[in-house]
């Protein structure tokens, strides 16, 4: 996989897209997907809806971008089994993928590219 600012991504990225971003195939953005969807709700909120179901096939926000890259990292390190279970079982673990951490994230690293540019 390869890093990328997720700052330069637009508002709406597509799977096929972020999959090109990656360097990985469209198949394992699916499931990092699907891992999302199942086990943080708010990645499923960043979804519009439609007749009371989330639309899964519209392009992905950043914050849900920046979670599937943190699933592709950490699923380097864990199997899906044992990322499944620290996401519903460790706080601790689970916050770290909320939006308010990846708010507070976004927000440093533009105040970080701010202080750069003078």
């Amino acid at each position: 996989m390869k890093p990328f600012d997720i700052t330069l991504l637009e508002e709406l990225t597509t799977k096929q897209k972020l999959a090109s971003l990656f360097d990985i195939s469209i198949r394992s953005v699916y499931s990092y997907d699907a891992i999302a969807r199942a086990n943080l709700p708010e990645y499923m909120e960043d979804y519009p809806v439609a007749n009371g179901k989330p639309i899964t096939r519209y392009p992905l926000t950043r914050y849900q971008c920046w979670i599937l890259g943190k699933i592709a990292w950490h699923l380097r390190l864990f199997s899906v089994k044992e990322l499944t279970y620290f996401l519903a079982e460790d706080y601790e673990f689970a916050v770290k993928f909320s939006k308010e951490e990846f708010e507070k994230l976004n927000k440093a690293q533009i105040t970080l590219s701010i202080y750069q540019k003078s």
